[in-house]
């Protein structure tokens, strides 16, 4: 479907930049997503890493990590990376 809109709209040498840019990218577009919801969790744990005041602080931090946002973010960007390293050894019929 990109292919034929690119035919219509975009000139040849553009045609070839993107054309060479959507093979680049298949498969590594999710690889990509999941990689940039893991940093965003990553920076968020260091956010309120920095914000702990002394050890009941840290305490309360590891008892409510499983409700913790950051967390959350971290362990979907781990089933994002689970499910597309699975999905090539499902054969197709």
């Amino acid at each position: 479907m990109i292919k034929k809109i690119l035919n219509f709209f975009v000139p040849s040498k553009l045609k070839n930049l993107f054309s060479g840019l959507q093979n680049f990218l298949s498969g590594k577009k999710t690889y990509i997503a999941a990689a940039i919801i893991m940093l965003e969790a990553l920076l968020m744990f260091v956010e309120q890493l920095t914000g702990i005041n002394g050890v009941t602080g840290l305490v309360d931090f590891i008892k409510n990590i499983a409700s913790n946002e950051a967390f959350i973010r971290f362990a979907e960007a781990l089933a994002v990376f689970g499910i597309r390293a699975a999905l090539p050894s499902v054969k197709r019929s």
